[in-house]
């Protein structure tokens, strides 16, 4: 590990911890993880830090398309035949990994009638670098990556939110509730933000409002207009409910053309700028039902160029200009829908999550790469027909040790892309996940 990624994690602990040591000085076990800082009568912050640790066992019946050393899986990857005709993806694999998460929350005194608080969350899962070691090999180690930092003021009737959070359409009260940390990826929109998100009670009305950036993307920083939300949802006195909500955002995929396809030569200076953008948008609908134990949570969700959130879809080049090579785009669309079910009776917990995706194409004709022939697209999946998964799952809950075991099947129907962003002569490849999980939280 490289001497300044050292320095960043023993600064950043360094800033978790310091508080936790000073401010827990005198206090008995009984406020070990809560502390208060007595700035004066009108000034007081509550501390408190909470977070967990687990670990992850889990077999794969085939080869994945993953993230975070194989923990989170998308799909299972494509057949890829050797010159005999065998499957090369098509080989089972078991690993073993550790994964953690810290947070700090922090309550302070009331401001314009409002309560006020601030969340810091990190973990150990960001961006993998490698490093040689004594026996020649390179071995992987996990970033300190920065999750949530935001503050939150809360009236009676509304909610403010400003600062980093998960994209506000992935909404906690309508998200699945799997053992494995995929959490219903591919169908279920999961990403972080750096947003503005207001929250307005009207009796059993929620309207939901934000604007914000997916600011770790370039392409994302260089369209002007933010990203744009707005939901409306209906929650009745049991907490049961449902909410629909359309999503709106814009990305520019280039600053200057391909020269090498504009004119065959080889010099960058003869490449022109462009600004092209891409806009598109999410519409979708969803529904929670609770009765005593049982829970039934869904959501149904139409895409346009969703691969960002962990979606089928991307664009396509509808025009091309042959000298310039500056280009227009079209959506290559996708429609998901999933079902999470479970009884939960505070001791032990069994469920199941159902999810399907479609490829719905573009609306546009998309056009080939001059000297390849091959299609102008960028996305996720775009050679995948549709996707089914299906999760049953226990959990047994032990104080603050819970234990979760889970079977996950997941189909990728793979064929070849048309010139409508579709998927033609698909054929089904499948990988069977086995995981067991086990987590402490404090």
């Amino acid at each position: 590990m490289s001497n300044l990624n050292v320095h960043v994690c023993i600064c950043t602990l360094f800033f978790f911890l310091f508080p936790h040591l000073i401010f827990s000085h005198g206090h008995g076990t009984k406020h070990k993880h809560k502390q208060i800082i007595e700035l004066d009568d009108e000034k007081k912050i509550d501390l408190k830090f909470s977070g967990y640790v687990r670990m992850d066992s889990f077999f794969d019946s085939r080869e994945n398309v993953d993230y975070w050393r194989g923990l989170d899986i998308a799909f299972p990857k494509n057949k890829l035949l050797d010159p005999n005709g065998c499957d090369i993806n098509d080989k089972s694999q078991y690993n073993m990994v550790p994964y953690s998460s810290l947070r700090l929350h922090a309550k302070g005194p009331d401001l314009w009638n409002a309560k006020t608080s601030a969340k810091i969350k990190t973990d150990f899962s960001g961006k993998v670098f490698t490093e040689l070691v004594d026996d020649g090999l390179l071995a992987d180690y996990g970033n300190l990556r920065l999750q949530h930092a935001y503050f939150q003021l809360d009236w009676e009737k509304t909610k403010l939110r400003a600062g980093l959070y998960y994209h506000p359409m992935t909404i906690l009260r309508y998200s699945s509730d799997t053992v494995s940390i995929n959490a219903g990826e591919m169908f279920d929109p999961f990403q972080y933000s750096a947003h503005v998100y207001v929250k307005h009670h009207i009796d059993r009305i929620q309207l939901v409002g934000a604007v914000g950036k997916i600011y770790h993307r370039r392409r994302f920083r260089e369209a002007i207009c933010p990203n744009i939300l707005g939901q409306v949802n209906y929650v009745t006195k049991e907490k049961n409910g449902f909410g629909v909500g359309v999503d709106f955002r814009m990305e520019v995929p280039r600053l200057e053309t391909d020269v090498l396809i504009a004119t065959g030569l080889g010099d960058s200076s003869n490449s022109f700028k462009t600004q092209q953008n891409v806009k598109s948008v999410c519409c979708f609908f969803v529904s929670k039902l609770k009765h005593k134990e049982l829970t039934w949570t869904s959501r149904l969700m139409y895409a346009e160029n969703a691969y960002i959130y962990g979606l089928l879809g991307g664009y396509g080049t509808k025009k091309r200009n042959p000298v310039t090579d500056r280009r227009e785009y079209t959506n290559i669309r996708s429609i998901s829908a999933w079902t999470d079910f479970f009884y939960n009776n505070s001791r032990w917990e069994v469920g199941f999550f159902m999810g399907v995706a479609k490829n719905i194409g573009a609306r546009d004709e998309i056009l080939r790469h001059p000297n390849t022939d091959e299609f102008l697209v960028f996305g996720l999946g775009l050679d995948i027909d549709k996707l089914f998964r299906f999760q049953p799952r226990v959990r047994i809950f032990r104080g603050p040790i819970t234990f979760g075991i889970e079977l996950e099947h997941t189909r990728a129907w793979y064929g070849t892309t048309n010139k409508n962003g579709k998927v033609d002569d698909s054929c089904p490849v499948h990988n069977t996940r086995v995981v067991g999980s086990v987590i402490y939280a404090w």
